[in-house]
């Protein structure tokens, strides 16, 4: 369990969890206190519990993306599987095939019906099809607080949400990361970048985090900076 903050780490290996259930990530098993910074390019493959970057989590998930894989044979996600406590997950994006048995999201896996959890999604993207949930499967009647989200598809939410759940401005997003007309922006390279501008002294005060601008990679899509 990593109990520190998790900046600017890149993971381009492939992590396996064998056939059991255990949190695994491309960036983390399991964390608690902030993950900034960070991609996952590495195949995820295993039992249970996987995440490109984090199997379980609580805390802060800003400006991290997966474009990686991630295969399991029950709980998967392209960013967290579950969280535990408060998360938010902020300015993060998923263009990594996820694949899983029972519970499986683009950005978010699940909420537990058990145990005091909430999740908060701010300016987050999927960018590919999956029908269990693009932006999350299944929310456990939890507290869901969504805003700015954008799917490739209309399978926003695979289960639904409660009724009890807050969710304002979602929209759709090309696979090649433009959007369709009459978004705020032409592009995912450029939300990515209008938000860090807009919130990197916020981040630098508040939490002492450098947040990082985005480039185009090789891939067609966003990457850090140098």
């Amino acid at each position: 369990i990593n109990k520190g903050v998790i900046i600017n780490c890149n993971n381009y290996a492939t992590v396996s969890s064998g056939d059991y259930w255990m949190w695994c990530g491309g960036i983390a098993g399991e964390s608690t206190n902030g993950i900034y910074n960070c991609k996952n390019a590495g195949l995820i493959f295993g039992g249970n519990g996987l995440g490109g970057i984090v199997g379980i989590a609580g805390g802060r998930i800003v400006n991290c993306c997966n474009i990686g894989n991630v295969t399991a044979a029950e709980t998967s996600a392209g960013i967290l599987v579950r969280p535990t406590g408060c998360v938010t997950i902020q300015n993060s994006f998923n263009v990594g095939m996820v694949v899983g048995g029972r519970y499986c999201g683009g950005v978010v896996s699940y909420l537990s019906s058990d145990g005091d959890q909430e999740l908060t999604l701010n300016y987050c993207y999927n960018l590919v099809n999956i029908p269990k949930g693009g932006l999350l499967c299944t929310a456990g009647g939890r507290t869901v607080i969504i805003s700015n989200a954008y799917n490739v598809d209309n399978t926003f939410f695979g289960n639904g949400l409660p009724s009890s759940a807050t969710v304002t401005n979602t929209g759709l997003i090309n696979a090649d990361g433009t959007f369709p007309n009459g978004t705020p922006y032409l592009d995912l390279l450029t939300a990515l970048n209008a938000w860090v501008n807009a919130n990197k002294q916020t981040y630098l005060d508040t939490y002492n985090v450098e947040l990082k601008n985005w480039v185009m990679g090789d891939n067609g899509y966003p990457t850090f900076a140098d």
